[in-house]
């Protein structure tokens, strides 16, 4: 196995090498001068400032004006800090947590006037109500029928119904 893993190695990259230099591109030119260019040019090498000088008294040159040391403006950087206002969630305030009423039935009368009133308990304490009234400033008696109660709670609008 490890002998195939080579083998395989082996061939892939001969087969790059190869493809790599098919790739390459031919010289076009040869860097070496012949016998017959060397006789006739001589190599000299200038530097940037003379050949800057010559091509300065070509014609094309002469109609501008050439400043080599222009003062350059130096602009200090300023570092301004970036403020993002902060932008605060709403506040969602949280529905009161749904309880429901915590009453018993115990009975039912109908007064002289023909109301119709029930005995509920709560906590050891017994109350005698019609439809309408309020107990504890939260629950409201809704509805009186006969086989329920509908009870409001105030603080949520929500509605309860207390079977008989």
């Amino acid at each position: 196995m490890i002998r195939q893993f080579l083998l395989i190695s082996a061939l892939t990259i001969t087969l790059a090498l190869t493809a790599a230099t098919w790739l390459m591109p031919t010289p076009y030119q040869s860097i070496a001068p012949t016998e017959a260019d060397s006789s006739k040019i001589s190599s000299e090498f200038h530097s940037l400032k003379l050949q800057q000088e010559a091509y300065q008294q070509h014609e094309i040159f002469k109609q501008f004006l050439v400043i080599d040391d222009v003062p350059q403006k130096t602009i200090p950087p300023v570092m301004t800090p970036i403020t993002k206002p902060i932008k605060t969630a709403p506040v969602i305030q949280a529905a009161p947590p749904v309880t429901p009423p915590n009453f018993q039935y115990i009975g039912q009368m109908v007064d002289p006037d023909g109301v119709k009133k029930i005995f509920l308990s709560s906590d050891e304490e017994t109350y005698v109500v019609k439809a309408g009234d309020v107990l504890g400033n939260r629950w409201k008696i809704n509805a009186i029928q006969n086989d329920q109660i509908t009870i409001l709670d105030l603080t949520n609008q929500q509605f309860f119904v207390l079977y008989i």
